[in-house]
């Protein structure tokens, strides 16, 4: 059995045009990674608690290693999909996981690592609604709950980066679409790389729904037919041995009637302090759906063992 974990201590500084700006400090919170394996079974989770609320898994599922050699593995259980990267070094969350991050309770996936390729296909409960056309005797629409979804991922990894696809049967999952019933089926692409050189990084990553939001989706909220999309660009820098600055730009479009935040911009820097304490500190800027800025400082404490 491996235990891993941390305990986290946020702080935010809060400010837009409209007021001079508040200083918060979040609850510290505890998070725990847990994995248990006996010869090719095992289980895994993901663990995390504040000072004001109960013990919340993040992730928990059991999982078999059908071959060593190429590492192909099923597990069913709470997981997130493989459907984008995500992978940025900021505290904010850039607009592409915010548009596209999907989990279930209920997934089963199936994965597979061979020299520099990586595949995984998985299958796994939505939540929304579905809004689909009737048979050739009766023009009207049904709403039904379609509660199987599937999506694939496939990506090329190497010694100074990756580059992947990924492909998702409903995108209508995630968080910008829900507790929304009368959405058709919309399905979701991302593609995703990142390539590191000598003492610097770069990321980018694009989502985007593949069909419309039509007219009278969303319970009525859509007005206009939409297709939403958004995208990330990060650059970093090594600044010394435990050290590093990065800068992220990420944009969203045809997401107003989603409520989403149209654009960041974040500076973050983050070190060692001291064995295994570790400090971020950020400077970001916002944008509504509205277009309205918002301005925030934040720096997080982090103890890791």
């Amino acid at each position: 059995m491996t235990i891993s974990g941390g305990l986290v201590a946020p702080f935010v500084l809060e400010g837009s045009a409209a007021d001079g700006g508040r200083l918060d400090s979040d609850q510290p919170y505890f998070y725990s990674e847990i994995t248990a394996q006996f010869k090719r079974f095992g289980l895994y989770t993901t663990l995390w608690q504040d000072t004001e609320s109960q013990l919340d898994f993040d992730e928990y599922y059991a999982y078999w290693i059908l071959n060593k050699r190429h590492n192909i593995q099923l597990s069913y259980g709470s997981q997130y999909a493989y459907f984008g990267s995500y992978d940025t070094n900021l505290l904010s969350i850039a607009l592409t996981e915010d548009l596209g991050s999907l989990s279930s309770d209920q997934m089963l996936m199936l994965s597979a690592e061979t020299n520099n390729l990586s595949a995984r296909v998985f299958g796994y409960r939505g939540e929304a609604y579905d809004y689909i056309e009737g048979n050739d005797d009766d023009d009207d629409e049904e709403l039904i709950y379609e509660k199987n979804r599937y999506g694939v991922d496939f990506s090329v990894n190497g010694d100074d980066g990756y580059l992947g696809i990924s492909w998702v049967s409903h995108i209508a999952d995630a968080d910008p679409f829900i507790p929304h019933d009368g959405l058709r089926s919309i399905p979701g692409l991302a593609t995703y790389a990142s390539y590191e050189g000598d003492g610097w990084w770069l990321g980018a990553e694009y989502i985007q729904a593949l069909k419309h939001l039509e007219e009278g989706d969303l319970d009525g909220d859509i007005t206009w037919p939409a297709k939403p999309s958004a995208w990330h660009i990060e650059i970093g820098l090594d600044t010394g041995e435990e050290s590093a600055l990065a800068l992220l730009w990420s944009q969203s479009q045809n997401t107003e009637q989603l409520y989403m935040d149209s654009e960041l911009i974040g500076l973050a820097y983050q070190a060692n302090l001291w064995r295994s304490l570790y400090g971020i500190l950020e400077a970001s800027r916002t944008k509504d759906f509205e277009g309205e800025p918002q301005k925030l400082i934040q720096l997080e404490l982090e103890y890791s063992f």
